[in-house]
């Protein structure tokens, strides 16, 4: 709506839209001549219609369309053009909370910030009128400082709807609220401060008014009893009959507890630390890793498959086995699992040995993860255990179920690829009920439940279909991981670190190693010089029940380190061999004599250079015992051997003679030996 020189002008779309004029009907009073057109559009411009020219049924429409007649319309938006908001009033209605904690509603906060800007226009009007007077209004406005104020309170009338229902429509109390403005303002608070009513959210208006009262009602909540709404209600009625406070209901109390502050307080203490972190704990938000093998994340859980058992003579029919999985956040993949009767270590540890044993059946080799996540269960113990393989290990922070990952896992997994068994037990215990399946259906089919053995193989195809479903995904993922940044380790590795230990050591000899695996004597020989040497060494095997075609043999505190594979048999009818056992037995055989050559070898260069030692010591021996009969002066100098013995026992005898002589004539003797040693044997 615009005021043209005193001419009232209403634009199409005031006049065009679903409350007034359709399109058509728009057009067709158009050409009746029923409305006239002041401006037609062009550009930017709208088109503009002369609202004098309008027949009064049209009239009525966009009046009750717009709210008001063209002078109401034009007063409001010229007053809207003057409406500014003070920031520091919007910051205060945004942070302002009430006695009870709470905030003003979002309705309210639209009702104060409007009648803020109302107020912060007149307090601009009073200071034009303290700098300039009246003159400087009519200046700035346009109208008279009573002018202005009238068509302000018309704006407040015909936006009553919008503003706090108390908000004041007449010239003495709008004078009143502004000067409440005003003084807020100089005392340094937000001039909206003064618009809020005293009574909204005040807690002097509660039962539980003030601290006194607060302070007893969370203590009684708190309580490690957890007592129920109801006999909090009643002990504090009793306490509050002593102090003159008025009583209260168990509404109270929940109301009370609804408040964050409260509700904490009285959750640490009444619920424990597990209630109050599903309730009250900041939940933080993560997001998947970027790339597979970054996390795994393992638990255990009873696998909600029913089967058959005998237990003292008496057949069970609610038994269930405990599932071990190791889950890849990065696509939701069950990369490992193990079976067992109860969560342990031992069974987590299986369950990883999986996962990097799937890992080689994926991939062609083995890969570890670089960080895992579990429960608390043994944590220190699988902290040592992953720390020995550089793997980074988070257990889940204790009693807060939303950082284990993998519970939700174990729902879909449930739904998809468990249920469809009729033996299924449900959701856990703590599911609501309509969610489970029919008791009594169960009960009627138990007989039929599967033994141990069969449910077993259940559980392997159930995580196998899983597992097919979405293993390409998971290949493509591994395949498009930044070079060189899948963690691997090589089979030896993996043996010492995820193999089984045999309980006690073998002695290799030569038929090799023969543990006894799985209850089978099996035999590993390894065709190396370096190896056929440890004959008669007792090794430690290490061992894959999963795959048992080569061990890991280690001794000497594992400086010996030996990847041994199995033997592989050599039929005893000829009618038996292949080309393959063929080659492989002259392997053997070739093998064989170069180990026995090598013997011979050895022996025949020990006697040659053992008789060439002997002879040394027979020339040696034989040049010190000759006598000459004219020493030289180089005889005098040096001792002849059986004078060399004689000094050399004096002085080791303390100067015995009779001592020195006897180890001299043992000296010699030991030489005689010498020599006739060596002419019998050389």
């Amino acid at each position: 709506m615009i005021n043209r020189n005193g001419t009232y002008l209403i634009e199409r779309h005031e006049l065009v839209n679903d409350a007034c004029l359709g399109q058509a009907a728009y057009e067709n009073a158009v050409k009746a001549g029923l409305i006239t057109i002041a401006q037609k559009a062009k550009g930017s411009a709208a088109e503009l219609v002369d609202w004098a020219s309008l027949p009064e049924a049209i009239k009525a429409m966009a009046i009750a369309h717009l709210g008001g007649t063209p002078e109401q319309v034009v007063a409001v938006q010229m007053v809207e053009r003057w409406l500014v908001l003070d920031p520091k009033d919007e910051a205060h209605l945004n942070d302002f909370r009430s006695g009870n904690g709470m905030g003003l509603s979002t309705e309210s906060r639209a009702e104060l910030l409007l009648a803020s800007r109302i107020m912060a226009m007149l307090a601009t009007v009073d200071a034009v009128t303290k700098e300039g007077g009246s003159a400087a209004v009519q200046m700035h406005y346009g109208m008279s400082v009573m002018a202005l104020k009238a068509l302000v309170l018309e704006y407040i009338k015909l936006n009553k709807a919008k503003l706090p229902s108390k908000f004041p429509t007449s010239f003495a109390r709008l004078e009143a609220r502004k000067r409440a403005y005003l003084k807020a303002r100089t005392s340094g608070e937000a001039g909206a401060s003064s618009l809020i009513h005293g009574g909204h959210g005040n807690a002097n208006r509660a039962k539980v008014a003030d601290d006194d009262q607060r302070k007893v009602l969370r203590l009684l909540a708190a309580r490690p009893q957890n007592y129920p709404l109801r006999t909090i209600a009643s002990d504090y009625n009793a306490i509050a009959a002593t102090r003159g406070w008025q009583t209260i209901s168990a509404n109270t109390v929940k109301a009370f507890l609804s408040d964050g502050a409260n509700g904490r307080a009285a959750a640490v203490y009444a619920k424990g630390s597990a209630q109050y972190h599903n309730t009250y704990g900041v939940v933080v938000h993560r997001s998947r890793p970027s790339q597979p093998t970054y996390l795994w994340v393992h638990d255990a859980t009873d696998y909600e498959l029913l089967f058959q058992r005998e237990v003292g003579g008496k057949r069970t029919y609610h038994h269930r086995k405990k599932v071990a999985v190791v889950l890849d956040p990065h696509s939701w993949y069950p990369v490992g699992y193990a079976i067992g009767e109860e969560d342990t270590i031992e069974l987590s540890k299986q369950a990883v040995a999986n996962a990097v044993r799937h890992m080689r059946e994926i991939t062609g080799t083995y890969a570890l993860p670089y960080q895992v996540q579990s429960d608390r269960l043994g944590h220190k113990a699988l902290g040592e255990w992953y720390d020995s393989m550089g793997v980074k290990y988070t257990p889940a922070a204790a009693r807060n179920a939303r950082a284990k990952v993998i519970e939700p896992w174990f729902k879909q997994h449930n739904d998809h690829y468990v249920n469809r068994n009729f033996n299924w037990s449900g959701h856990n215990v703590t599911s609501r009920k309509e969610n489970q399946p029919n008791p009594d259906a169960l009960n009627l089919h138990r007989k039929d439940f599967p033994n141990e053995a069969s449910v077993i193989e259940q559980i392997h195809e159930a995580i196998g279909r899983e597992r097919a479903d979405k293993v390409q995904a998971f290949q493509a993922a591994l395949k498009a991981m930044p070079a060189g940044s899948l963690r691997t380790i090589d089979r030896p590795v993996f043996l010492e670190r995820f193999g089984s230990v045999h309980p006690w050591t073998n002695e290799l000899t030569n038929a090799g190693l023969c543990p006894t695996l799985l209850g089978e004597a099996r035999p590993y020989q390894l065709l190396t010089r370096e190896f056929q040497r440890h004959i008669g060494t007792s090794f430690q095997v290490y061992f894959d029940p999963a795959d048992l075609s080569d061990v890991l043999a280690t001794a000497n505190e594992g400086s010996l380190r030996y990847l041994v594979p199995a033997v592989q048999h050599v039929p005893m009818a000829l009618m038996d061999h292949t080309p393959d056992t063929h080659a492989h037995l002259a392997s053997i055989e070739a093998f064989k004599r170069d180990l026995s050559q090598e013997a011979i070898n050895q022996v025949l260069d020990d006697r040659e250079q053992v008789q060439q030692l002997a002879e040394m010591l027979l020339a040696d021996a034989l040049a010190h015992t000759r006598r000459k009969p004219n020493r030289t002066t180089d005889d005098l100098i040096t001792m002849a051997p059986e004078e060399e013995a004689v000094t050399k026992g004096y002085f080791t005898e303390k100067g015995s003679h009779k001592a020195a002589l006897d180890t001299a004539r043992t000296e010699a003797q030991q030489r005689k030996d010498i020599e006739r040693w060596a002419e019998e044997n050389f």
